[in-house]
């Protein structure tokens, strides 16, 4: 019988970046919706480790990426060359390992998904030392692939586009783990509500509308600047800025929105950027990777502002190459294609077809498809095993 403890499926986040969690609970969520017979539990693995060091170093490194991205671009560097068998490397490999291995003992999950790197290190180094690891599945977050992300023990790798094979290839992955799904997005980024019924919803006018968010902690940069531009442009346009978690940041609009020509709405942490991205024309944001699956999802054409270096560089640099956004170090620039992009309407379009056609609306049933197909297997397997003992 099933004890209480017991999970199927095991997935390890991390909240360093709200996008590894949305990923986590999207593909949760719709094996929930799938399968009653299966449970599934989510980790952060960091706050399972440590819970108070978690809350201290996320804190840090929001600072870090905000106010030091030359310090972030540094250590992105460093730790994407950091050798397999370097100390360094055997440090992260091993960070909790002992309570890692002990929750795998104790809940007996036939298949671990892992939306953070260094989770799949450890688990890696875990099967490297001979102990029980069931097969692991790793969604890769962002277009470019950091070598943290790549492990020798790990089973399926999930990445978002075709143009990322070869540089897990070069890493002597084989082709059948790895699978170009697309980033699991939630259930809202495939489906389309009524505009006319969201506009209602949200107290806003059926015209132009620009779509402004730095993320869930408010980082974009440079918003009161970029708002009062686009504010008082004789083009008429709206403006929608998502502050995210960042009070000040909200404070700090909410006192500006009525200073400005065009209309301003302002808004805290939401969950309907679904909903937004649809009634929108264009979206100004940092590149993360799930705010680029997003955005793609909506065929909404990206407009990314001084990327934080790393990751964001290298989703910028696809969101460039498929035609699909554009990317700006000073907010004149950036404000000139807004206007740009207002009066020709066939270059918006270009740019949203671009998008649409890169875009991964079933990624997140696929890779669910691929998790239910192992974890089948497992427990097809387990039972024949468990058949065969008996009979012996």
């Amino acid at each position: 019988m099933r004890t209480q403890s017991h999970y199927d499926i095991l997935i390890l986040s991390a909240n360093y970046g709200a996008g590894h969690n949305l990923v986590a609970h999207a593909v949760k969520d719709i094996i929930n919706a799938y399968r009653t017979d299966l449970s599934v539990e989510i980790k952060d693995f960091f706050n399972f480790l440590a819970p108070r060091v978690n809350h201290v170093t996320k804190k840090s490194f929001i600072k870090i990426v905000r106010y030091f991205p030359n310090a972030y671009r540094v250590f992105f560097k460093l730790t994407g060359s950091i050798k397999p068998d370097s100390p360094v490397q055997h440090w992260l490999d091993n960070l909790g390992h002992e309570r890692l291995a002990k929750l795998i003992q104790d809940i007996k999950p036939c298949i671990i998904i892992c939306t953070f790197p260094t989770p799949a290190g450890v688990l890696s180094a875990l099967s490297e030392r001979g102990k029980d690891v069931p097969k692991v599945i790793t969604i890769i977050t962002d277009v470019i692939i950091h070598s943290q992300w790549i492990h020798p023990h790990t089973d399926i790798y999930i990445i978002p586009d075709k143009y990322s094979i070869n540089k897990l290839i070069d890493r002597n992955i084989p082709t059948s783990c790895i699978h170009p799904l697309g980033i699991p997005l939630r259930p809202s980024f495939s489906k389309n509500c009524s505009c006319e019924q969201i506009r209602q919803n949200f107290g806003l006018s059926n015209k132009f509308t620009v779509l402004l968010m730095g993320g869930a902690y408010g980082m974009l940069g440079k918003e009161s600047k970029i708002c009062q531009l686009l504010g008082n442009l004789p083009e008429d346009i709206q403006i929608i800025i998502v502050c995210g978690h960042n009070r000040m940041l909200l404070k700090r609009m909410q006192n500006l929105k009525y200073r400005f020509r065009n209309k301003m709405h302002v808004l805290g942490f939401t969950e309907k950027i679904a909903d937004l991205m649809q009634v929108s024309n264009l979206l100004i944001s940092k590149a993360g990777g799930i705010t680029v699956y997003e955005a793609l999802s909506k065929g909404l054409p990206l407009l990314v502002y001084r990327p934080i270096p790393g990751q964001e560089e290298g989703n910028t640099n696809f969101l460039i190459n498929i035609g699909a956004g554009k990317s700006f170090k000073n907010t004149k620039d950036l404000v000139n294609t807004v206007q740009y992009l207002y009066k020709t309407p066939a270059s918006l379009k270009k740019m949203s077809d671009a998008a649409l056609l890169h875009s991964k609306p079933n990624a997140v049933n696929d890779t669910v498809n691929l998790v239910l197909e192992m974890a089948d297997a497992k427990k097809k397997s387990d039972e024949e095993e468990y058949h065969i003992a008996q009979t012996t």
